[in-house]
């Protein structure tokens, strides 16, 4: 059998982060708008009778291989045990439990030009991958909602408090996201002129398990009742009223306008969610550059990306020459990389990566 080639992107969240799990709460819908980004994770994959895994990493590491038993408690004690495969094993492991007669995959991951742990979905994307992979070994027929749905049981099984906005990678289309209890609801959208990105690798450390852990625990059991109105005024009520309001700023070409919003939205975080969080959500980097006068005299507006912290900023610009201009401001003034991405109006689904 020759090898099934697979490639899942990465995802920016432009707005509306952390409204997904606080819907699963039932209080409220989430509302974000989503991107697809073209770097991503590439691998081929054949059947095999257990799991077999081995990955290229972006910085030239290479890991594995490692093989676990297609048997359900093996899986689990792999998903649990908290190793770089756990997430992959989680997603096997629910796999399994719902298509019993599947055998196992290898799983080649030969190539990853995709960030980790820069609130670009890395491994959300994982997960998707190996729900894909199964779904295309064993022709299991599932729907990308399906997918989408396995590849966050098995992200959750790990100890993983991710919401569901992640696996939206699986879409690979730049869309509206309504998230409820009940499911979630995507509506492509449109865009009338180019809208020009800079993604900003802060260099900085963020654990991303700590900062979904505290924001639950504050939605559940808040500091005192005003973090806990707080945090679910500002991820009900006011993120969709913002949301909307970007969504028809896009619609109607006012990028600007938008930009604005992207700013406004920060701010809100940071004055209601962020004090959950205090070591992980101060974040001093991403302050410091969406706090920079020069930065901003090139941006629309700015924010940080995916559970926030010192992972990765983004900033809306008007032009592909301010989108270089500040890049190089960046880079020399902070010495951080930038990537570049670009939603294109003549097919609003693709992305490039400038």
């Amino acid at each position: 059998m020759q090898p099934i080639e697979l490639f899942v992107p990465g995802r920016l969240c432009i707005i509306g982060e952390h409204s997904d799990w606080a819907a699963n709460y039932g209080y409220h819908s989430g509302h974000a708008i989503v991107a697809p980004t073209d770097q991503g994770i590439h691998a081929k994959v054949v059947s095999d009778q257990n799991l077999k895994v081995q990955s290229s990493m972006k910085d030239g590491t290479h890991l594995g291989p490692v093989t676990v038993k297609m048997e359900l408690d093996e899986l689990l004690r792999e998903a649990k045990s908290g190793s770089f495969f756990s997430y992959i094993a989680g997603v096997a492991y629910i796999v399994k439990s719902r298509y019993p007669q599947v055998g196992g995959i290898f799983l080649d991951n030969y190539k990853t030009s995709l960030p980790i742990q820069k609130g670009l979905s890395s491994s959300a994307a994982v997960c998707v991958l190996v729900a894909q992979s199964f779904n295309s070994i064993y022709d299991l027929k599932m729907t990308i909602e399906s997918v989408m749905d396995i590849a966050y049981e098995g992200e959750r099984l790990t100890g993983s408090l991710c919401g569901r906005m992640d696996q939206v990678c699986a879409y690979n289309k730049f869309v509206h996201i309504e998230f409820t209890p009940t499911g979630i609801k995507s509506t492509p959208m449109e865009v009338k002129e180019p809208m020009y990105f800079v993604l900003v690798e802060l260099r900085g450390k963020k654990d991303t398990k700590k900062i979904l852990s505290d924001l639950n625990a504050g939605y559940q059991r808040a500091l005192d009742n005003k973090h806990q109105n707080d945090l679910h005024t500002f991820l009900g009520d006011q993120n969709h009223k913002i949301v909307q309001q970007a969504i028809s700023a896009i619609n109607d070409g006012h990028h600007e306008n938008f930009g604005k919003l992207i700013t406004q939205w920060q701010q809100l975080f940071d004055t209601h969610a962020a004090p959950l969080c205090v070591e992980e959500l101060t974040s001093p980097k991403l302050h410091s550059v969406l706090n920079d006068k020069d930065v901003m005299q090139l941006a629309w507006g700015g924010k940080g990306v995916g559970s926030q912290g010192d992972g990765t900023a983004q900033f809306l610009v008007k032009s592909k020459e301010q989108q270089e201009n500040l890049a190089k401001l960046i880079e020399s003034k902070f010495s951080m990389p930038c990537l570049s991405l670009c939603v294109l109006p003549s097919c609003s689904n693709t992305n490039k990566l400038l």
